[in-house]
């Protein structure tokens, strides 16, 4: 969490691939197969990394900016009613740790399991998921995975959305010159602003509004 782990230059962002290396070196030292799928993914497997018998724990560890004001240092990890705070501590870097102590206690306790087991780690999964897709057109997928990132109840799928970019050739208006918001489309943005012409007249709008 005390890594700034953004990727605005996947796959080759500097921040969230010290955050891969660092993983899959405490995979390494705990004894695991680990290997680096460009840069995109990491996986990190308890027998091998075999994807036709494994079944796979997914998290990612990019994360979004860490926009507005925040009571405590966005990345800095702090420890309050024995919560964790910090840029991706929830989404997604939980997952992760969780996964890899899975893995850690299987070996640790010689547990025997049907299926291989290994752990999947994402590097852009906030700006699109290619990694996902990069990882399964070059590399095949599990034979099944579990994708630890979300809350209760468990869910097989999740709503599409679309990002589009769109460029005026013209003036959209006389009176609006210049709208803003945010810092990234999947996030709500902590501002928003509109530049309008001193020409424009503006109706008084009645009520209290949070």
């Amino acid at each position: 969490v005390a890594e700034p782990s953004l990727n605005p230059d996947y796959p080759m962002g500097k921040d969230v691939l010290k955050v891969l290396n660092f993983m899959l070196d405490k995979g390494e030292n705990e004894g695991f197969v680990t290997k680096d799928y460009d840069h995109y993914v990491g996986g990190i497997g308890l027998r091998n990394l075999d994807f036709k018998e494994t079944i796979s724990l997914v998290g990612h560890l990019d994360v979004v900016p860490a926009v507005g004001e925040w009571k405590y240092e966005a990345y800095n990890a702090t420890i309050d009613h024995g919560c964790v705070i910090g840029r991706g501590a929830s989404d997604d870097k939980s997952a992760a740790v969780i996964g890899f102590y899975i893995l850690k206690c299987l070996k640790e306790l010689n547990i025997q399991t049907k299926h291989n087991i290994a752990l999947l780690l994402g590097t852009c999964e906030e700006i699109g998921m290619d990694d996902v897709q990069h990882l399964v057109k070059h590399y095949g997928a599990p034979k099944f995975s579990l994708i630890p990132d979300g809350g209760f109840p468990c869910g097989r799928g999740e709503f599409g959305r679309m990002q589009i970019l769109l460029t005026s050739k013209c003036k959209l208006s006389s009176t609006i010159l210049d709208i803003n918001g945010g810092t990234a489309f999947n996030i709500i943005p902590d501002y928003a602003y509109a530049k309008v012409s001193k020409n424009l007249k503006i109706n008084k709008i009645e009520g209290k509004y949070d």
